[in-house]
C-alpha cells in the first residue's frame, strides 16, 4: 500500500470520527427518572410526616421538579396541602390558569409569601437551585438577613448555608435541581432551627426556636 493510500485511510477515518462525535448527545437521551435509593432516609422521613406519599413509584417519578410541584411540596411540608386543595384557586399569574393542576397550591403558596404574587409563575417548568433556596430560607424566618446579606440570590445561598440548609445537597445555583437534592433540602428545611418575630413595638426583636418548624 503506498504512503499516499495510507494517508487517505488515516484522513477518512479521522472525518468520521469528526461525524459521530458531532451527533448531538441528546438525540437519543430517554426520559431521566428519578431512583429513590439513594436517598431513603429523606424519603422515609417526608413520608412519615405525610409531605410525601407512602408509596413512592420508582421509575416512573421524572428526576427534575416543575415549580407547580414544589408549590404543592412546600404547602404540605407546612400542613396546608389540604387545606387549599378544597379552595378555588385565585391566582395572580398570568400564566397560571385555574384548571392548571397546581393552580391551587400556586395560589396558597403565593398567600404565603412564598413567591413573588404578580407576573408569570411558570408552573411547568423545572425548579432551580436558587429558587428552592430562596424559599426554604424564607419559610424559616430568616429572609430579611438573607436580604442583607446581598440578597437574591447569594445572599439566600449564604444564609442557607449558615443554618445548614446545604447539609449533602449540591448546590448549583440556576441549574435544575434533582429531585433528591430537592427532597434532602426540604428535609433540612424542616428540622432546621425557625426565626420567629416574639416582641412588636418601636422595633421587631425575634428569637431562633429550635427545629421550630
Amino acid at each position: 500500500m503506498s504512503r499516499r493510500t495510507m494517508v487517505r485511510i488515516y484522513l477518512l477515518f479521522q472525518i468520521l470520527i469528526l461525524m459521530v462525535t458531532a451527533v448531538p448527545a441528546y438525540a437519543d437521551e430517554a426520559p431521566v427518572y428519578f431512583e429513590p435509593a439513594e436517598y431513603g432516609e429523606s424519603i422515609r422521613f417526608l413520608q412519615k410526616i405525610g409531605v410525601l406519599d407512602a408509596e413512592m413509584p420508582s421509575g416512573q417519578l421524572e428526576n427534575y421538579v416543575t415549580r407547580g410541584e414544589f408549590a404543592e411540596l412546600m404547602l404540605a411540608a407546612l400542613g396546608l396541602k389540604d387545606k387549599y386543595a378544597e379552595e378555588n384557586a385565585v391566582c395572580r399569574y398570568t400564566d397560571v390558569a385555574p384548571e392548571h393542576p397546581y393552580a391551587r397550591w400556586i395560589s396558597g403558596a403565593a398567600d404565603l409569601g412564598m413567591f413573588d404574587p404578580a407576573g408569570e409563575f411558570r408552573p411547568d417548568e423545572c425548579l432551580a437551585y436558587n429558587e428552592a433556596v430562596k424559599v426554604m430560607v424564607t419559610a424559616i424566618g430568616f429572609h430579611v438577613q438573607a436580604e442583607e446579606l446581598g440578597g437574591y440570590p447569594q445572599g439566600f445561598r449564604l444564609m442557607a448555608e449558615r443554618r445548614e440548609l446545604l447539609a449533602d445537597v449540591q448546590d448549583y445555583g440556576n441549574a435544575e435541581i434533582p429531585r433528591g437534592d430537592l427532597y434532602r433540602l426540604l428535609e433540612n428545611t424542616i428540622t432546621a432551627d425557625m426565626l420567629i418575630p416574639d416582641g412588636f413595638g418601636e422595633r421587631y426583636t425575634f428569637s431562633v426556636y429550635e427545629g421550630r418548624n
